[in-house]
């Protein structure tokens, strides 16, 4: 009796064990992005307004207008499992800023929310940045 054989032959990165590192790379570079954009979104909110908007350089005076100072201490990391975007504690009014310090309780500044603000922008961007990666994922994964 003649018979007919298939032979199938699996290769690539899930069958030669390689998928573990690719994803956890595919991971750490979605983080990586996360934190890159919401690091840029909280820079541009954190943007000292431009002389001219509610005072002149001359009606401020040297001492009286933003430098942008805050926004200089805002810096990003990305591990295997964490983004963090912060100020790192350098600046003692940065709750302040944010409206978190028990200051802004018993003043009318009730803070920009800057961080807050970035989060849920960041909540919202998640999913096309995670979509992006994944097509990228499931490239590297195909072989």
């Amino acid at each position: 009796m003649n018979g007919t054989t298939i032979r199938v032959i699996a290769r690539g990165p899930v069958v030669e064990g390689k998928a573990g590192p690719i994803l956890k790379q595919g991971i750490q570079q979605f983080l990586l992005k996360m934190v890159q954009i919401g690091h840029d979104h909280l820079d541009n909110l954190l943007q000292p307004r431009p002389i001219g908007v509610y005072l002149t350089l001359e009606q401020a005076g040297k001492r009286n207008y933003s430098r942008g100072d805050y926004a200089k201490t805002i810096s990003h990391t990305a591990s295997s499992s964490r983004g963090i975007i912060t100020d790192g504690g350098k600046k003692v009014y940065g709750p302040w800023l944010e409206g978190t310090s028990s200051r802004n309780q018993t003043t009318r500044f009730k803070g920009y929310q800057s961080f807050r603000n970035t989060k849920d922008w960041l909540n919202k961007e998640a999913e096309k940045v995670g979509n992006d990666q994944v097509k990228l994922i499931a490239r590297n994964l195909s072989g």
